[in-house]
Formats: structure tokens, sequence, C-alpha cells
């Protein structure tokens, strides 16, 4: 095929089309060409992009090996993790470490187990785990194991706080207390402080049985004063009250020194110490027996919690520590059942512990019909059976014993 084109002053020119001015074969030439410079570019291409893109592979596939060894079980899972999931394992590290320490028996959480591994603090178990490539089973049993120990501890600490605490708020004898030495030297120094206790005009009121007679067994001052005082502001004829407070012999001039400077206005207050009684030979035997019985208990329950690293039950810890008390082996707390023996010229009297507060009038306690019982007691409160735990003479007397049943029927 030809064009002619033709122009004023201009020859002829003609242009050939290169498949039929020269044929088939040239034509096959050009396309060839053609291809060869195309595969050769894109070869071109290839190259530069992998130069650049392989360092990038090369860097991430090693920081995923580097840390399949700590996290994944096998190189191979790690990348495929990562490749596949989009990069977080978050999820599958939280489910390895909870399977792991679900399934951390506990023989390796004692540390008798296959390993035997024990560490005293966090660090050296990083170190370890770090050095030796453990794995995360590995890694979760020694942590549970160190978690459990130092929960021991913590508990552990807890209870000889609890228990050591309890001993030195209560170990500490009353007659030792600043108060108490201040009232001693008081006593010694100061004529009013050893004025007599009840007046002489107020001797007679002691045996009346029209007064209204309270009794405090108590070795602290300060609970017996606020005994008598909350009495008294809540009476209505605080002039009919007369309390007789018993106390040992060495807190007997504390105390007589604190009445006696701080004297109530209306009701008659005798104070006396153990040591100022005629005490019958049989009541003196059956109380020291009484207290050595007592003291063989609390040194065996000692043994028993201390045996126990003082690891009781949560909810027999009052009893535990009330075990413990030492006012539980003094001679005081082992008295009111021989009140009778301390104040033979009285019919009716009210005993009162020395941690009440009173807060209404108690005159009705003695117009009070107690059909020809010998004893009457409050048996419901608030606090329920914690506050009276003893309320039935078995939990006195040992009825099993042929003896004690002789003794009370023939009385």
């Amino acid at each position: 095929m030809k064009f002619y084109i033709s122009a004023t002053g201009i020859k002829k020119v003609t242009i050939s089309n290169p498949g039929v001015g020269f044929g088939k074969g040239s034509g096959g030439c050009v396309a060839a060409l053609t291809a060869r410079r195309f595969s050769g570019r894109t070869l071109l291409l290839l190259l530069l992009l992998l130069a650049i893109i392989l360092p990038f592979i090369f860097v991430r596939f090693a920081f995923l090996v580097l840390e399949s060894a700590s996290v994944c079980d096998s190189p191979l899972d790690c990348i495929g993790l990562r490749l596949f999931r989009g990069g977080d394992t978050s999820m599958r590290i939280r489910e390895e470490l909870t399977r792991a320490l679900v399934e951390a028996t506990d023989q390796d959480s004692d540390g008798r187990g296959k390993k035997g591994l024990s560490f005293e603090a966090f660090d050296d178990l990083v170190k370890d785990m770090t050095l030796k490539r453990r794995d995360i089973r590995a890694f979760a049993s020694v942590t549970k194991k160190m978690l459990l120990q130092m929960e021991r501890k913590v508990q552990s600490a807890k209870h000889h706080e609890l228990v050591y605490w309890h001993l030195a708020s209560h170990g500490i004898p009353k007659s030792l207390h600043c108060l108490s030495l201040r009232l001693t030297e008081e006593y010694s120094v100061n004529a009013m402080a050893r004025t007599r206790l009840p007046p002489p005009e107020s001797v007679t009121c002691l045996t009346d049985p029209s007064f209204h007679h309270i009794v405090i067994l108590t070795d602290n001052v300060l609970a017996a004063s606020v005994v008598i005082s909350s009495t008294v502001q809540n009476a209505v004829n605080p002039e009919k009250f007369v309390f007789h407070i018993v106390t040992d012999k060495k807190t007997y001039t504390p105390m007589h020194a604190w009445f006696a400077i701080n004297s109530a206005s209306s009701p008659v207050v005798e104070v006396k110490g153990l040591h100022q009684y005629d005490w019958p030979q049989e009541v003196n035997y059956r109380v020291r027996e009484m207290l050595e019985i007592h003291r063989m208990i609390w040194r065996r329950h000692y043994q028993n919690l201390k045996d126990s690293d003082f690891s009781f039950v949560e909810d027999s810890r009052e009893h535990s520590l009330q075990a413990l008390n030492p006012s539980c082996l003094a001679l005081l707390n082992h008295l009111r059942i021989y009140i009778p023996q301390l104040f033979p010229d009285l019919n009716k009297i009210v005993l009162l512990d020395d941690d009440v507060v009173v807060q209404r009038d108690l005159s009705s306690l003695w117009e009070t019909d107690l059909n020809g019982k010998v004893v009457g007691a409050v048996i419901d409160s608030w606090c329920g059976n914690k506050c009276c735990p003893g309320r039935k003479y078995k939990d006195y007397f040992n009825f099993s014993h042929t003896s004690d049943l002789i003794k009370l029927s023939s009385r």
C-alpha cells in the first residue's frame, strides 16, 4: 500500500508499509525484538524491587525467630501466626498461659516436681527463663509456686500479727498500767486516797437487804468506774444502790485510791481485795484446783496453735484468741460461782461484768421473781450466742462424774 503526497515545490514522497513492502519474514523479526525488550525491562524492575524488599523481610523473619523462642511452641507456628493473623499473639499467649497455670499441679507448685525450680525473687525467675529458654509451661508452674509461697507467708504473717497483738494488749497486767502506777503513788503520798471506803456512817448499808447491791469482780480501774457511773446516771433512785468492788491484791491500792479521790455523790462504794477475805479451806482448795486445770488447758491450746503456725480457721479465730486471753486464768474470773461465800449476809445481788455500760434503771431487777431459782441471767442480746457462750450448767460442770451429781443433789 502506497500513499502519494504532493505539494508545490516538493517532490513525491513514498511511505511504504514494512509488512507489505518487505514480506512476512521482516515482520516476525520486529515482533521478537519488541518482546525481548519487554522481558528485559520487567526482569530489571523485579530485581530492583527484590533488592529493596528482601532486607526488610529478612529483618522481620529474624525478629519472629527470636520471639518464637519464648512465646510460641515453634518458630514456624509463630511465623504462621504473625503472617496469617495480622501479627497479634496476645490472645494466644493469654490462652497458653491460662492453660499452663490451670494444668500446673499442686505437686509442681509445691516444688516437688521433676524440675524442682524455686526462686526467692522474681528477677531470678526472669533471668533463668531468659538464659535457659524455658517454655511457657515451666514459667507458669514456677510462677504459680512463687505466688502460693508468698500467699502462705502473708497469711502466716497476718495470723502472727493478730496473735502477738492480742497477747501484747492483754498480757500486760492492769496493775502495771500508767494509771495504776500513778494511783499507787497517790495512795502512798495522799492521805485522802487512803480514806476509808465506805465512810463509817455508811457501813451498815453494806449488809442492809433493803438496798440494791451490785457486785463487780474486776482488776480494771477505769472499767469499774464506767460501770458505776453509767448505773448511777440512769438510776431513778441512785441513793438506793450499793456497789461492792472485789479486786486482787495488786490492784487493790490503785482501785481504792481512785474511788477515794473520785467518790460518787449518792451511792455507797466498797472496795475490797481478795487478801482481805477469810476463805474457807474447802473454797481455797477448789479455786486452786480450778486454776490449775485452766492453766493446763491454756498451755495445751497455745501449743496446738503454735504447732499449726497460728493458722486457725477464720470462723474460730475469736474463740481461739479468747482462749489465749490471760484473764481466762485470772482468779477473779472464777469467783462468780463463790459469790454466796463472799457475801453471806445478802439475799439478792446483781453481778455486772466490767465491760458493761448500763443504759437504763436496774431497780426492776430486784423485783423480778426467780421462781425459786438460784441464778438469773440475760439469755438474749443483740449479739446472740457470741455474748453468752455458756448458758447451761454443762458448760461449767462435768455431770458425768458421780461425785458432782451427789454434791449437787445434796444441795
